[in-house]
């Protein structure tokens, strides 16, 4: 264990619609008992609501030391949350003060007029541009993230909510079983894509189940191919169907942003073969480090790649991100930093 601070406590914010971005509280609760371990910090966690400016205040005041997780709509139901930036800046007046953010996402971007964040966009950059300005240092998963820094960040994929077992069934054993998971805008358009392109999977991959995990869809889906609803999983048991299941379907985000996605990171993790949306050049994706035809097979594509090459070289590259490569690659340098700067005063 490392003694690095002079002060021991962190304050780890998060946001409090746990609904929505539970995923981003596994990260964070998983990221702080791995730093406690390592350093003998203790980390207080604080589920955010919209209050006040001054009440934020009032919270913040006792810490000289704070990470933020931030994503604009889990602290504002219009992901504008200005009273937590303001009081933010005003801690940040005290020079001592060290604050880590963690850029889950940075803004909407909307085309659509009739959207409310087609509105709230413009806001929502000026709320993040402050934000990103106040920050000591900044962490983000993805190169799509970076050009919107004024100043330099630190870019790693994010790891895997979901703990990967000692050992799993070689890709070989597995059931030929498709896993679709996350919420109903994101299985939505999953089903949308494979009803357009099923004949083409199903020359390529022979699949024989559909695993549908997460919310429910009250207009249950049809596909050629039995889907099987499971629900809402444990992570436990959500590894155990991973590890026996060859495939995997994401759509919701291009590959561009696949390395921001705990559900990619899950999949990586446990060497699933992942069928991803029609996209264009993917070039942020190429800079994290992910290739078409060798880390994920596009659905548009006439002939695939084989499934076991694709599980295998994506597992190789996640291994790269772990839990334990961003403690050692990522925070506990930016905590020694910390340290550094506080003995300057």
């Amino acid at each position: 264990m490392e003694h690095l601070l002079p002060f021991d406590n962190c304050l780890v914010i998060l946001p409090a619609f746990p609904v929505s971005f539970n995923g981003v509280q596994d990260f964070a609760a998983l990221l702080a008992s791995s730093l406690s371990l390592k350093t003998g910090i203790k980390f207080h966690f604080l589920s955010l609501p919209s209050f006040s400016e001054n009440t934020i205040s009032a919270l913040f005041k006792p810490f000289a030391f704070i990470h933020l997780h931030y994503v604009g709509y889990g602290y504002s139901k219009y992901g504008t949350p200005g009273n937590l930036i303001c009081a933010l800046e005003k801690w940040k007046q005290n020079s001592r003060n060290r604050l880590l953010i963690t850029f889950h996402e940075l803004f909407a971007k909307s085309f659509i007029p009739w959207q409310k964040s087609f509105y709230l966009q413009k806001y929502q950059k000026l709320l993040f541009h402050k934000l990103s300005k106040i920050a000591d240092f900044s962490v983000v998963s993805c190169h799509a993230f970076e050009p919107h820094f004024p100043t330099p960040v630190t870019k790693f994929p994010v790891f895997s909510n979901i703990p990967v077992p000692a050992s799993s069934f070689p890709f070989e054993m597995r059931n030929d079983y498709a896993v679709i998971w996350g919420n109903l805008k994101a299985k939505r358009s999953a089903y949308s894509f494979l009803g357009k392109y099923i004949q083409t999977v199903s020359e390529n991959w022979e699949w024989t189940k559909m695993i549908d995990i997460g919310v429910l869809d009250p207009v249950p889906p049809s596909l050629p191919v039995p889907i099987i609803h499971l629900g809402f999983l444990k992570a436990n048991e959500i590894s155990c169907l991973l590890s026996s299941c060859k495939y995997a379907v994401l759509t919701t985000y291009p590959p561009d942003f696949f390395s921001k996605s705990g559900i990619f990171a899950a999949y990586a993790s446990h060497g699933l073969a992942v069928l991803s949306a029609p996209s264009r050049d993917d070039h942020f994706a190429s800079m994290d480090g992910l290739l078409e035809s060798v880390h994920f097979q596009k659905i548009n594509e006439e002939v695939y790649q084989a499934p076991s090459f694709l599980a295998s070289k994506l597992n190789e590259w996640y291994r790269e991100h772990d839990l334990e490569k961003h403690i050692k690659l990522v925070y506990l340098p930016i905590i020694r930093k910390v340290v550094q700067e506080h003995f300057r005063y």
